[in-house]
Parts: structure tokens; C-alpha cells; sequence
């Protein structure tokens, strides 16, 4: 067990901090972060659908979930966009590139 230990600390620690400072690798995991709200918002509306199952009065909140699960898709095209282009600092081209993002994910699930 010792040995897993110090491997871990010595080898694999040190190499997984590297891969993570790499800005497309880090403004991934910062998109993620950033979409935790939307995901908690729909995981608690459907926790509230159990207990509307059992108290039939409680009001249909199921329009919530559908939005912020419907649209969890274009807010991560456009925030791993804007975070690599924060992460590779350059800060003004954040928004048109999130945007950009937003063109090409309709582009590829709509294709006509």
C-alpha cells in the first residue's frame, strides 16, 4: 500500500499537474466547472419529480429541467471556447469565439 502511495505522490502527481496546466486541457475543466449550476438545476428538478409523484398538487417544474438539460449543449460549445481563448490570453477574442462555437455545435446537430 505504501508503495502505491509514494507512487502516487512522487510519479503520477507531479506528471497529471503538467498535463493540467496545458491551457486547452485547463479551459475544459474550467467550462465543466462553470456548467456545474445548469447541471445541479436540472438534477434537482428531477429529484422534485419524485416527490410530485407522490404529491400530485405540487406544481409541473418539468420546463426547468428541459431547458437547462436542452440547453447544457450550446452554454459548453460556447464556454470551452471562451475558456481556451481566457486561457491562451486572449481576452478579446473570448466572446466572438463562444459564439463562433455556438455556429458550428447548431451547424453539426442541425445539418441541412
Amino acid at each position: 500500500m505504501n508503495r502505491i502511495v509514494a507512487w502516487l505522490n512522487d510519479s503520477f502527481a507531479p506528471t497529471m499537474q503538467g498535463v493540467v496546466r496545458r491551457p486547452w486541457i485547463a479551459a475544459v475543466s474550467s467550462a465543466m466547472q462553470k456548467n456545474l449550476p445548469f447541471i445541479l438545476t436540472g438534477s434537482l428538478i428531477f429529484l422534485y419529480g419524485v416527490f410530485r409523484d407522490f404529491f400530485p398538487a405540487l406544481p409541473d417544474l418539468w420546463i426547468i429541467a428541459a431547458n437547462t438539460f436542452g440547453l447544457l449543449g450550446l452554454i459548453t460549445a460556447f464556454m470551452i471556447a471562451n475558456q481556451v481563448m481566457e486561457k491562451l490570453q486572449h481576452h478579446s477574442y473570448s466572446v466572438t469565439a463562444g459564439i463562433t462555437s455556438i455556429a458550428v455545435y447548431q451547424m453539426f446537430t442541425l445539418p441541412t
